[in-house]
């Protein structure tokens, strides 16, 4: 869980971060996060928790479709920003909540995404199971995560940036959850572990890059190298 105090003080908390969060990621996780809601089937009235949902990439689109969404981040600045976007649309709302300890009560959702969120969380794991925990049984999990870091887009353009304004400076290490789920069988592993099921894979090609679709349980995914879905464990 993070420290309160450490968030205080970091910037990214913030809504100037948000905006340019907003302005320069959503452009891959957007792609990412529309296709991820086609595979798990989201349309009206399905209850869906978005977990680390940044500035809305998929809960906004979500509301769209009509369903009940939950948009959770841990950066107050994120959650003003979704707070926002989806005030317009009925029995959805935006509440700032740790992903490693969500404060929804158990089996409350149809589903339940983390695109490219869980694998930033310093207790991934713990990150896994309250995803798991708050779904129905047979419920629908999705978690997007990088084939390598440091990510694609905009990621990789300000690793560059870091390196190229402090070349003395090394650069911080990827967070555990990145490198760790970057493997197709070690996240189909940890997703199994923390209480999802599993079936099969396929792969197809999308846009420029490859795109590996995952099929899991009840639920399907979509990645953008590696996004996977899961579904709650305990219905055939």
């Amino acid at each position: 869980m993070t420290d309160p105090m450490s968030r205080a003080n970091n910037p990214q908390m913030g809504d100037d971060f948000a905006a340019v969060y907003e302005a320069n990621a959503h452009r891959i996780t957007g792609p990412v996060s529309n296709t991820a809601l086609d595979i798990v089937g989201v349309g009206p009235g399905t209850r869906i928790l978005d977990i680390a949902a940044g500035a809305g990439a998929l809960s906004g689109p979500a509301a769209e479709r009509g369903a009940a969404v939950l948009a959770t981040d841990i950066a107050p600045g994120m959650v003003r920003r979704l707070a926002e976007r989806l005030r317009p649309f009925h029995r959805c709302g935006a509440r700032e909540m740790d992903g490693e300890a969500l404060a929804v009560p158990d089996a409350s959702f149809d589903a339940a995404f983390s695109i490219f969120g869980v694998i930033l969380f310093a207790d991934w794991r713990r990150g896994l199971r309250e995803q798991a925990r708050v779904l129905r049984s047979g419920g629908k999990a999705c978690v997007a995560t990088w084939g390598q870091p440091p990510g694609g887009g905009p990621f990789i353009a300000m690793s560059a940036a870091l390196r190229s304004v402090f070349p003395g400076v090394s650069p911080p290490p990827p967070p555990s959850g990145m490198i760790a789920l970057c493997d197709a069988d070690r996240l189909s592993a940890e997703m199994s572990a923390a209480g999802l099921g599993s079936r099969f894979t396929r792969s197809r090609a999308s846009g420029g890059g490859r795109w590996r679709c995952i099929f899991r349980g009840y639920g399907s995914a979509v990645w953008l190298h590696a996004t996977l879905c899961g579904a709650r464990s305990g219905e055939s």
